[in-house]
């Protein structure tokens, strides 16, 4: 009885360990300026970036393109998801914080530490909401 007690439990054990091995993978690189765009260049057609900002820890970046238009790209597991922000798009600032959610309750909100370049953030994205990409009426 014991000696079956302790092979089933090192068949568990085992099972564990491999189990372990193949799907422990590694966190995903985070994100950077030059990545986030161009992702937002492949998933979003006819998007032109031309800057990015990417949150402190890497795991989501607003990107501005040509035109006025924004998108935002976060991290999810190994890939990475990306959504064009339009006029259900929402933001809170905190100082050099930024809060955004895209309208999709599913993809979450991100806050971005965006610094001293907080208020063009905000402004881009106001005018965004506005109905006036770019900012120009």
């Amino acid at each position: 009885m014991l000696v079956q007690s302790l092979i089933s439990i090192a068949g568990i054990a085992f099972i564990v360990g491999v189990a372990w091995l193949l799907f422990r993978g590694s966190p995903p690189d985070a994100l950077t300026s030059n990545e986030a765009k161009a992702l937002a260049a492949r998933d979003l057609t006819g998007f032109v970036p031309a800057d990015a900002l990417v949150s402190a820890e890497g795991r989501a970046a607003l990107v501005a393109g040509a035109e006025g238009r924004l998108a935002l790209v976060r991290r999810h597991g190994d890939h990475a998801v990306v959504r064009r922000l339009g006029d259900e798009a929402r933001m809170q600032r905190d100082g050099a914080a930024l809060r955004l959610q895209t309208g999709e309750r599913m993809f979450g909100a991100v806050i971005l530490d965006a610094g001293e370049d907080a208020a063009l953030w905000e402004s881009r994205l106001t005018a965004l909401t506005k109905g006036t990409p770019g900012g120009s009426a």
